[in-house]
């Protein structure tokens, strides 16, 4: 094992498009990024194919592993600061400037 990062590969770059113009060359920093890596032993068949984003657009972002985006969270009216799975990677937990927290439990 040299760096730990010999299974690590190349995806593309997730892009954070502004609102107004939908082009990712005028994106937005994304705050917070987390894969769907369960710590405790569950039944889930498939865990790290997912990662989630947040970012200064008011949205959090849902991506699979190849970089395809799968859903885009618009729950905030302000920068989200966080973005991160539950334990059971079932539900997703949200943060931002609007002083709001959500927890998202749909399926991903």
């Amino acid at each position: 094992m040299q760096d730990g990062l010999e299974n690590a590969r190349e995806i593309e770059q997730l892009p954070h498009a502004t609102k107004a113009t939908a082009d990712p060359s005028e994106g937005f920093h994304v705050t917070s990024i987390g894969w769907n890596v369960s710590s405790l032993q569950t039944n889930i068949q498939r865990q790290g194919d997912k990662i989630v984003t947040s970012s200064e657009d008011t949205y959090a972002r849902i991506w699979n592993e190849q970089g395809q985006l799968m859903k885009v969270m618009k729950d905030h009216k302000d920068c989200v600061n966080v973005a991160k799975w539950n334990k059971e990677c079932t539900v997703i937990a949200t943060a931002g400037f609007d002083k709001k927290v959500i927890v998202s439990s749909n399926e991903y």
